[in-house]
């Protein structure tokens, strides 16, 4: 009876242990290829001002006041793998923070065994046990505790929790990213749509223009030069416009992507590009704070400060480690003995462990730490000077546009009112048609520029919001 007892014992402490892995679970599934192959629409018409997810303090692209835009961002922030990969990181950085925390802790552990043994009884082993099957037990609880005088473990946990906060700020580094690419390939798949516009009217004018020459040329009015003029603009016209059409759905095909859809299902249907200025506005004075609060500054930062931690656990090894082994156990022959006060086996063992000679290893250990340190340094450094080179370069880029945009609304202006006024003289009988379609195709040109000067100047907008870490507030 006393037997099926302990056997239920045992069974139980295997099974309901203190220390468990409930509520521990995977998260990432993999993608199923009946689900990705079905047919994803996303128009302006279905949306409404309201962001699907909740706004954060970063959600920068809320200045642009485009409902679609927000909407897809939000699938774009939820759906992407790399935020997902971004966030597993998270996940194993705190794993290894309570991995860390768990040396400042005692140990407590159960790993007894009961067994059933037949001993020969032509051996060393005499009677009654000789011969015989015999029971035994050995029922322990064992204690340990790593005392932490020189800081060791505690220096762990700190690298830990700055590994933990480095990672936090990689994965405010990729939404960073992809919110921007998401931004940029929205609004390039909205001015590719717009120039195809523009470039289909090209073709349609030029091909009235060819007609006029064409006639002229076989009434013997003038020679074959106006006519193969015509046509060399028409073929260069068309051009364009096939590579639009490929460039809109390339656009279309990126921005699917980085929405974490297939971009061979996936439809995204957007308004014509319309340049606001207001927009592209940005603080007369750009404080120079904004650069440490970019993400991946932050995260170097965060590297740098694990790896002071990982010195100072370098150099504690040099020092005395100390640990107390204790155990309580009941050990017998016979099952019937075992929780007899002669069963009892007790240890309390105060150890040290003191480095005496080891050929240079630990010294070798806090070189490679400092190394490392340094290292990671250098790379803060280099990523403060690359955040600066990055802005730098984009309002040098924006500065630029700027002034290219003034100057061509300007030739617009000039040439809408030329236009107005060859109109007015055709319809007079003043001029003939071919000259206001010669002049009705400059401005169309021009408005090309013009739309790819604007569009330039979004995305030079969009790169030095990134460069200051999703962020222009003064």
């Amino acid at each position: 009876m006393r037997q099926s007892i302990l056997l239920i014992l045992f069974g139980f402490l295997a099974l309901t242990g203190c220390v468990n892995y409930s509520g521990l679970n995977t998260h990432a599934k993999p993608y199923d290829a009946t689900t990705l192959s079905k047919s994803q629409d996303y128009k302006p018409t279905t949306l409404t001002s309201t962001p699907t997810t909740q706004p954060t303090t970063n959600d920068w692209w809320l200045r642009f006041q485009d409902p679609q835009l927000n909407q897809l961002e939000a699938i774009a922030l939820t759906q992407s793998p790399n935020i997902d990969v971004a966030k597993a990181r998270i996940d194993t950085a705190q794993a290894q923070t309570q991995a860390a925390q768990s040396s400042l802790l005692p140990r407590v552990s159960f790993d007894g065994y009961l067994n059933t043994q037949r001993y020969t009884g032509n051996s060393y082993i005499p009677p009654p046990f000789g011969g015989h099957y015999v029971y035994q037990g050995y029922v322990p609880i064992n204690a340990s505790y790593d005392i932490d005088f020189w800081g060791k473990h505690r220096q762990e946990v700190a690298a830990a929790v700055s590994e933990t906060e480095a990672k936090s700020a990689e994965l405010a580094e990729a939404k960073l990213v992809l919110s921007a690419e998401v931004a940029s390939s929205y609004y390039q798949l909205q001015s590719h749509i717009s120039q195809l516009t523009l470039e289909n009217r090209l073709v349609s004018k030029q091909k009235m223009l060819l007609s006029i020459a064409q006639i002229r040329t076989s009434h013997g009015l003038t020679s074959d030069i106006p006519v193969n003029q015509s046509l060399t603009m028409l073929q260069a016209s068309e051009i364009n416009a096939e590579n639009q059409i490929k460039l809109v759905a390339l656009s279309r095909e990126k921005l699917a992507t980085l929405m974490g859809q297939n971009p061979l299902t996936t439809n995204i249907e957007v308004k014509p590009f319309h340049f606001l200025s207001q927009q592209t506005a940005l603080p007369k004075n750009i404080p120079a704070h904004l650069i440490a609060t970019r993400p991946d500054v932050i995260a170097s930062r965060w590297q740098v400060e694990a790896k002071s931690h990982d010195i100072k656990v370098a150099k504690a090894r040099f020092f005395p480690d100390i640990n107390i082994v204790g155990y309580f156990s009941y050990q017998s022959i016979g099952l019937n003995k075992l929780f007899e006060q002669n069963s009892r086996d007790i240890l309390i063992q105060p150890a040290l462990s003191l480095p005496l000679f080891d050929g240079g290893l630990l010294r070798s250990a806090v070189s490679q730490q400092n190394a490392a340190y340094d290292a990671s340094v250098n790379e803060y450094n280099q990523t403060l000077l690359t955040a600066l080179q990055q802005v730098g370069d984009g309002l040098t880029r924006y500065d630029t546009t700027a002034q290219q945009l003034n100057a061509q609304q300007v030739v617009v202006d000039s040439l809408k009112h030329n236009v107005a006024l060859v109109n007015l003289q055709y319809q007079r009988g003043i001029v003939d048609a071919s000259q206001l379609l010669s002049m009705q195709i400059s401005l169309l040109n021009q408005q090309l520029y013009q739309l790819q000067w604007q569009a330039g100047q979004m995305q030079n907008t969009i790169a030095i919001i990134q460069a200051l870490g999703g962020n222009t507030d003064a």
